[in-house]
């Protein structure tokens, strides 16, 4: 909602006044259920491989996903065996456990899981029942340790390791929780995770960037200042804050057409009508959803990494892993 991310108006007394009982009742139960797993009330699963849930405390995007990638590399150089584990939001495939290949449709095994799968080099596994795909990938995979995309809130599973990325623009938003602000959790649950990452602070956190214009048909790889430099060109995203994605493409010298789709959006080539002829950039989680699309020969996508301008990453990762030889 967009109130969630712009100063209060006075009009909007009125929906503050019907949601905040709804949001008073979220609050206690999810306080209960918080307490109930604590206090042992509620089962938690165990893993024989510890398990490092990357998630937030917010709706929407946070750039959760690019840390995921990350972590699974820092965790690969150190010679330890990772493995995903996903939801699998937007799914549509019916036997779980999935393990997610590389030629997978995105429409059957979700558009972060695929990215996922072909980025990481490491077994990606999607299941809603998180506890039964964290038991197959350990029964059939081995992983040293386990990475959970999203999932902070899932307390059924076990964790070792709890690190909460934060979007550094749009922040927690008005500080409510749902459904009158964005908040799943409040944010004195930062405090008890293992470590925060900020998206776009380069003190706090990381930045997220590009590096090459990839086309989704050929893999051709180009460089981002050269390709903006074309006139014939627009820009879509369907992420959590597609603004964001916008702002880094003006920041390379974008000046072109952009249009913005919602998060998860299922792409249909008509989607790209309004294009004409001109080439398409999207974000990488977007050109999965396109590769069988017979423009995907003008499609392209921004590959981007997590960087960390300090030694906070590190740190965190040197943390990790000293818990996890414990």
């Amino acid at each position: 909602m967009k109130f969630w991310y712009r100063p209060l108006r006075w009009f909007d007394a009125i929906v503050i006044m019907l949601l905040a009982p709804l949001m008073f009742i979220y609050a206690g139960l999810t306080s209960i259920r918080h307490a109930q797993y604590k206090a042992g009330q509620r089962p938690i699963c165990d893993s024989s491989a510890p398990v490092v849930v990357v998630g937030n405390i917010t709706v929407g995007g946070t750039g959760k996903t690019p840390v995921t990638l990350a972590l699974v590399k820092a965790l690969q150089l150190r010679g330890l065996k990772p493995a995903i584990i996903s939801r699998g939001y937007g799914a549509h495939c019916v036997d779980f456990p999935r393990v997610v290949d590389v030629n997978d449709n995105a429409a059957e095994v979700g558009d972060e899981p695929l990215l996922l799968a072909l980025r990481s080099n490491c077994p990606v596994l999607i299941d809603p029942e998180r506890c039964r795909g964290i038991k197959f990938l350990n029964d059939n995979f081995a992983p040293d340790v386990i990475v959970s995309d999203d999932g902070l809130q899932h307390y059924a599973m076990g964790r070792a390791f709890e690190i909460v990325v934060v979007d550094s623009v749009r922040g927690f938003g008005n500080g409510f929780l749902l459904p009158l602000g964005p908040l799943r959790e409040p944010i004195s649950r930062l405090d008890s995770v293992d470590a925060v990452f900020h998206n776009g602070d380069e003190q706090q956190g990381f930045v997220l960037q590009p590096t090459a214009v990839v086309n989704v048909k050929s893999g051709e790889r180009l460089d981002i200042k050269e390709f903006l430099m074309q006139k014939d060109l627009v820009a879509v995203a369907g992420i959590g804050n597609p603004r964001r994605f916008f702002q880094h493409l003006e920041l390379h010298g974008f000046k072109g057409e952009s249009k913005a789709f919602a998060d998860h959006h299922p792409y249909l080539e008509s989607d790209f009508k309004f294009a004409g002829p001109r080439q398409i950039l999207m974000t990488e989680k977007d050109a999965v959803k396109c590769r069988t699309f017979s423009i995907s020969q003008r499609m392209w996508y921004v590959e981007v990494d997590a960087v960390w301008h300090n030694s906070h990453f590190d740190e965190v990762v040197e943390r990790l892993c000293e818990k996890l030889g414990d």
